[in-house]
This record gives structure tokens, sequence and C-alpha cells, in this order.
């Protein structure tokens, strides 16, 4: 079936940090570090100045390393400097004197001298006492048990050594612990896993947005998109409950509608008054606290004819537990939480493989994919009668579809109809788009029986009803979908520019 199902925007806090461009956009293909590189590849971040004399530090991430410790730390000074030197504190001949390898460390890392090598020692080790602000946050920092000095090595190298790890550790957790570099890596993250899946046969234009952006560079972004004429959208920012988010809702909802293309995004726990996940179980049957006068705006969203085009799901997931770090520095991992990836990732993977096993972007539901990672761990965990609430209240919720398998029950969208036909909608534009240019003047009959192979070819069944016409310059095709329930049935109608050769199909408008 001509008119692959390969054509996706993102917008994420792609280069969150210091220095960003809100709204910048690049478009990728087959090299996503060209596209970091593009959008910035350094994740800037304000760290104390006792720990970086700038106050802030440029973390080099590539998606080639997996955007891991264990890639960007040699690539980021100064825990590249650290490193280092505690490599050759490691490596040091236990003979050496102390003011000779003290010597060695001023002239091969002079940026670091001052701030962690406190005064000259003598032959015999010793070094001046003294605190300096930066020891109350390494006071902070429990080091891994078992950590001993090296046998015969002078106590001022052992004491440079813990120093040094205790340096390392509390840059570290401060750099993991970090809201931008969190948002960041999750948004890389998740489009490495899609593009992998994807083979590098999916065309991205990626625009760099934070949730405060959002609001202001929405129109311009609308009107870059539709000239786009993306396949689906994505939107990797959670939204709430206030008049802002569901104001920008509202409009990705248009912008889907105007493109004909799914939008696709995420809600946090406070869209439904929450601190966090943990606190779902208190919430009431959730018809009746969505029914709530703060809930209002969401409600009429809902009403809306373009709410069919925006999917909403809840609830992350993370692979592999806390990131890990450098093995060969043998530091405790910080007390932070995982990376959390949003729910869209999964959804759109579930896209990604359904296009690539059958040609066909669809069905979503009560699909499964493997994450990227071993050990998938959920944030929210929702029993089967309250994740059936949230579908009934236009919400996706992610779940566990067996060992490290994630999917959704059911995909229903912002106006509770099913995203399947939003999905089979695009993809018979697409294929008409594709027809047209391939056989311009094709008749009604043509086209009807293209689209039959084409449907017998990937396995599936035709539409229950299906008429197609083409009169006076307009195509005009109708069908029918049985859908698994009374919810996701529905009649798709498509009005089309097409010119057509004499003479006039004796055929036009048969319902097959």
């Amino acid at each position: 079936m001509r008119g692959d199902f390969r054509n996706i925007a993102v917008l994420a806090p792609f280069a969150a940090g210091i220095g960003r461009r809100p709204g910048h956009a690049v478009r990728a293909r087959e090299d996503l570090a060209e596209a970091m590189a593009a959008l910035g590849g350094h994740c800037v971040l304000e760290v104390p100045r006792e720990l970086a004399a700038a106050g802030r530090i440029a973390v080099a991430l590539h998606p080639a390393d997996g955007l891991t410790p264990a890639g960007w730390v040699p690539r980021t000074p100064p825990l590249a400097d650290l490193a280092a030197a505690r490599a050759y504190l490691q490596s040091a001949d236990q003979g050496t004197p102390p003011a000779r390898i003290a010597a060695e460390l001023r002239q091969r890392w002079p940026q670091l001298t001052g701030d962690w090598l406190d005064g000259a020692p003598d032959d015999n080790g010793a070094v001046a006492a003294g605190r300096s602000a930066v020891d109350d946050l390494l006071d902070l920092v429990a080091l891994p048990p078992g950590r001993e000095d090296a046998p015969g090595q002078a106590p001022a190298v052992s004491a440079w050594r813990r120093d040094i790890d205790s340096r390392l550790a509390v840059l570290l957790e401060h750099i993991l612990a970090h809201p931008d570099y969190r948002k960041r890596v999750a948004a890389w993250r998740g489009l490495g896993w899609l593009h992998d899946l994807g083979q590098g046969r999916l065309q991205w234009r990626l625009f760099d947005v934070d949730r405060d952006d959002l609001p202001e560079l929405l129109p311009s972004l609308v009107e870059e998109l539709v000239q786009d004429e993306p396949d689906l959208v994505l939107v990797d920012l959670p939204f709430d409950h206030t008049p802002r988010d569901l104001d920008s809702l509202a409009a990705l909802a248009g912008l889907g509608d105007r493109l004909l293309a799914p939008v696709l995004a995420w809600a946090g726990a406070n869209f439904f008054s929450l601190s966090s996940w943990r606190e779902l179980p208190r919430l009431p049957y959730l018809a009746t606290h969505m029914d709530r006068p703060q809930y209002a705006k969401w409600r009429s969203l809902r009403a809306r004819s373009e709410a069919r085009w925006l999917a909403l799901s809840v609830g992350r997931f993370a692979t592999g537990g806390p990131d890990a770090l450098c093995a060969d520095l043998a530091i405790a991992p910080p007390a932070t939480e995982p990376t959390w990836l949003s729910p869209i990732w999964v959804l759109a993977a579930l896209v990604v493989q359904q296009q690539e096993r059958s040609g066909l972007p669809f069905p979503v539901a009560d699909q499964a994919v493997d994450p990227p990672g071993e050990g998938a761990a959920m944030e929210v965990a929702s029993s089967g009668d309250r994740s059936e609430q949230l579908q009934r209240a236009g919400f996706a919720p992610l779940l566990a579809l067996g060992p490290h398998r994630l999917g959704f029950a059911a995909m229903p969208l912002a106006d509770g109809t099913d995203l399947d036909q939003q999905l089979l909608v695009r993809r018979l534009l697409n294929w008409l788009f594709a027809e047209q240019r391939q056989q311009p003047l094709a008749t009604a009959s043509q086209l009807r029986a293209v689209f039959l192979e084409s449907l017998h070819q990937a396995g599936l069944a035709p539409p229950d009803e299906f008429t197609l016409a083409v009169e006076n310059g307009t195509l005009s095709l109708t069908m029918h979908l049985a859908g698994r329930t009374s919810r996701t049935a529905g009649q798709v109608t498509l009005h089309l520019p097409w010119e057509e050769t004499p003479p006039a199909d004796a055929n036009r408008g048969e319902t097959l």
C-alpha cells in the first residue's frame, strides 16, 4: 500500500538547560547525533561554584552512548578531569613522595588543584588543615562500603582519592537529579527508541519546546506543521487541568484537525489534582471527580469535534533502574528516581511497530511492545476498574501487558472514540495522495480495486460498508467501521480534490 506512515513531528524539551533557543527545529532521518548537535549537544546546568568554578557544567550528551554517565563523564569537564586525576592517583607508584604526586596533579590538572588540593604536602604527606564550603557538601555523600586506601600509599594520597570520589559523587547526584537533565534525557531516549524501531526509515521534524514555552510558541508551530503535513504529532510535555494547559490541549486538538493527523500527548498526576500517582487510590469514582467545576474546560474540549484527533495517555515508565554510573569510578549511585519516559513513546512505538509489521499503523489497542533496556518499572499501577474509569474519561493508561511488555488495553481519544479509527483515516489519506501522484487520472473503479487489494495484502478485511466516487473534480470516500464497541464504531467520510479521465466511471458511488 503506497503512502507509508513515516513522517513524525515531535515537540519536546530536546535542549533543556541554559542557553536553549525555544522553538528551534531540525529535521532528522538516519543520524540523530546530527540533530542533537544542531539543537545543542551540551546540557548546560547550574552547579555550586564550590564544585565548578564557572558555576555551571556542560554535560556532553551523545545518543550513541545511551545518554548515561558512563558515556558523558569522560567528555564533561570537570568530571573528566576528576576521573582522570583519580585514575592517576590509583596508578601512582607507592614509593613516589606525595609532594611529587601533588606537583604532577597541579601540572596536569591545574584547574582542579585550587578546588580540592589544599596546600602542598611535605614529603611525609602532611596537608594543611581547613574546611571550605564544599566540605559541607561532601559530608552529605556516603561513599560505598568496602573502599579502602591503597596499600602502601601515603595518607595524603589516599585522602585525595577519597576527596575526588566525594566530589564526583556530589556532581553526579546534582546532574542526575536536575529537572532539565532528566527532561532532556527522557526525550532523547524515547526518540532513540522509536528511531531504532523504525530502522532509519522514519522522517523526523524535531521542535525544542518546554512546557512554559508552549502557549507562546503554539501559533507559529501550528503554521510550520501545517506546511510539513506530518502523519503523527508527539508532544512530550506533561499537561494538567489548569486553564493554560487546557487551552494548549485545545490548540493541539485543532492542529490535529487541520492536519488530519493524530496528536499524542500525556497528562501528569496533577491533571487529577494529585501530587503523585501514589495518591490515585484515594480518588473517588473518576466520573464523579471529573464532574467538578475545575474540569469544566476539559469537558468542553471533549465535546468539540477536533477532540477526535487528540490522544491523552497517562503513566510513565522507566527501564534499567537508576542511571548506572561509570563502573570504574566505584561510586554509589545517587539516591534519585529513575529517568521516567512518557507514555507517548510507547503509543508511538506501537504505531511504528504495526507499520513495520503490516504496512498499516494500526491496531494499537491490545498490542504490546518491548521497551528498551531491562526491568521496566511503571509509574502508575492502576487496577482494571480504575483503568476503565480513566478510559471512559478520555485517557489511555499505560499498562504492563506481560513480563517486560507495555501497551494499552484501549486507546480512546479525548472525545471517547478510538485512535485506530483516526490512524486509518490518516493512512487512507496517505494512500490517496500517493495514488494521485502515481495515477492522477485514476477512476473510482481503479481506486477501489487498488484499495481493496492493499487491504488484502495487509491481511485486513474490507470495511462493512465502503463507497468511493469521483464527481465534478471531487473524490468522496465513505466507510462504516464496525469497531469493537459501539463507542469505537463510526463512519469515516473524506472529500478531496480529484480529476477523473473520461469516460465517467460506470460504477461510480457503488456500495461494496
